[in-house]
C-alpha cells in the first residue's frame, strides 16, 4: 500500500465515524451525526450509514447544527448506540 493510499483510506474512516462528546451539564457534541431520524423534547435521533444514536431525556433540544456536526442539550437521561 501507497503512502497516499493510507492517509486516504485514514481520512475516509475517519469522516464516516461519529464522535460523541457529553460533558455533565447537560450538552452532548456529535460529529459525523447523519440525518435527524426522530426529534421531540424527549427523544432525538440521529442516524449514519452504520449506527443509530438514540438520546433520551427531558427538554431536549438542538443548541446548533453546523455541517456534520451538532450540540444537544436538555436533562439527558440516556445515550445509546444501535448498529444498522
Amino acid at each position: 500500500m501507497h503512502k497516499g493510499d493510507l492517509q486516504t483510506l485514514v481520512r475516509n474512516w475517519a469522516e464516516q465515524t461519529s464522535k460523541i462528546t457529553i460533558d455533565t451539564a447537560g450538552k452532548i457534541y456529535i460529529e459525523n451525526q447523519g440525518l435527524i431520524k426522530k426529534y421531540s423534547d424527549r427523544e432525538i435521533i440521529f442516524q449514519t450509514k452504520e449506527l443509530e444514536i438514540g438520546i433520551l431525556g427531558q427538554n431536549l433540544y438542538l443548541e446548533f447544527i453546523a455541517g456534520d456536526c451538532a450540540e444537544v442539550r436538555g436533562k439527558v437521561n440516556n445515550v445509546a448506540l444501535k448498529e444498522l
